[in-house]
């Protein structure tokens, strides 16, 4: 997994000892190494190690290195680090777990790709 940063572009970023309370929205990438509160959505969401995303979360793909709860719904891949924790509810299409990661709660995997049919 890479390091919690992300390319520059459209990119919403909440440093470390920073609070948002509320629906936080970006068409490509969140970077959260604060504390968010709230509904999130967005194409990329990377939670760093002292980050806390809390709230409902819809995004396209996650690489999680601190803490997020009580739900998320990853379209793509779910990623969680050694250091990440996710508890609650989470689905997803792939998912990724380093040694340490945490996973309390419940999910439900989605497929990633559309369904091939046989003919």
């Amino acid at each position: 997994m890479s390091n919690p940063r992300t390319k520059a572009g459209d990119c919403v970023f909440i440093g470390a000892g920073a609070t948002v309370s509320g629906a936080l929205h970006a068409q490509k990438s969140i970077v959260i190494n604060g504390s968010v509160q709230g509904e999130i959505t967005c194409g990329s969401l990377i939670v760093g190690e002292g980050g806390v995303a809390e709230g409902k979360i819809a995004v396209g793909d996650a690489e999680i290195h601190g803490k997020v709860g009580p739900h998320i719904e990853v379209k793509q891949l779910l990623a969680v680090g050694s250091s990440g924790r996710i508890e609650g509810e989470w689905a997803c299409g792939e998912i990724a777990v380093e040694k340490g990661g945490v996973l309390r709660g419940s999910t439900v995997f989605k497929d990633a790709a559309p369904e091939r049919k046989v003919a």
